[in-house]
């Protein structure tokens, strides 16, 4: 009976070790998803935070008024062809803009159909633009690309501007390894305004939906879907401070995850991903590449 007894205890204990060693071997198995969800979230940081720069940009009082306007670190220049228009945003120098990213060079914008008007179409062109590498310090840059990036405007809803975003093989590198993520994104941008005036306010936010395929650094495909709203504000938080992304994984297992964007009085850079019953931290500090 003892026997018995001791054998009982012993299987107990090997049982109670195998558990705990498959909690820290799961935690382990997860990180490539951990990995993947956070590129996908710095690919969708990087296409709201451009077409912010642009929004901001035509509805600046000054820039209206003079065609010009220095902004944000950039030199904006608006020139008219009948009712064509183009947006030139010109940053001379490598420097951090408000996200703590890199920029330099152009982004030039072509504008069909009225600067204000319902279905007109800007078309953003980045052949001479770097985000996320400073060109003073780093030798090895890559341009930004992007076989189509447009911004379609809708109309109002609720008194606020709608537009529909585009985009296919927008790719960047966030690194100076010379490993690209690329994102295809179609969604729909509601701006959102402080308070009465068509100018922009520094208060205003922009709400976003939509769905992303995006190609990892290592050429893994993840699909992103937003549920609901994902609010920016960069006046007060540089990350989403709202939102939730169903993530799709391929050639991995467990395949599906859930981003949260927690909805706090602070600015966080962290948000949670939920990934069967377990739970991890993304982490979205932007990159940026001088030494402090």
């Amino acid at each position: 009976m003892k026997t018995l007894q001791r054998f009982g205890i012993l299987l107990f204990g090997m049982a109670l070790g195998i558990s705990s060693c498959t909690k820290e071997n799961t935690k382990e198995n997860y990180q490539q998803q951990v990995i993947f969800a956070t590129e996908a979230m710095l690919a969708s940081h990087t296409l709201a935070q451009l077409t912010l720069t642009y929004l901001k940009g035509i509805h600046d009082s000054v820039l209206l008024a003079d065609n010009f306007v220095e902004k944000d670190g950039a030199f904006y220049y608006l020139t008219q062809q009948g009712g064509n228009y183009q947006l030139e945003i010109k940053y001379t120098y490598s420097l951090l803009d408000e996200y703590d990213r890199w920029r330099n060079g152009i982004i030039k914008v072509a504008i069909t159909g009225g600067l204000h008007e319902d279905n007109s179409l800007a078309s953003f062109n980045f052949d001479d633009f770097y985000l996320d590498q400073n060109i003073w310090f780093d030798y090895t840059h890559q341009k930004v690309s992007a076989g189509t990036y447009t911004l379609r405007q809708l109309g109002e809803q609720d008194g606020n501007l709608r537009y529909e975003q585009t985009v296919e093989s927008f790719g960047f590198y966030p690194d100076t390894l010379g490993s690209e993520i690329s994102i295809s994104n179609l969604s729909t941008y509601e701006w959102v305004r402080a308070g009465n005036s068509n100018y922009y306010n520094p208060a205003d936010q922009l709400n976003i939906n939509g769905s992303s395929e995006i190609t990892t650094k290592s050429g893994d495909l993840v699909k992103s879907d937003a549920l609901g709203t994902v609010v920016l504000s960069p006046s007060s938080c540089i990350y989403f401070r709202a939102g939730e992304f169903n993530l799709k994984f391929e050639n991995i297992k467990p395949d599906a995850g859930r981003v949260v964007f927690r909805t706090t009085q602070s600015c966080e850079h962290i948000a949670d991903l939920e990934l069967d019953d377990l739970q991890f931290l993304v982490n979205l500090v932007f990159p940026h590449h001088i030494d402090d």
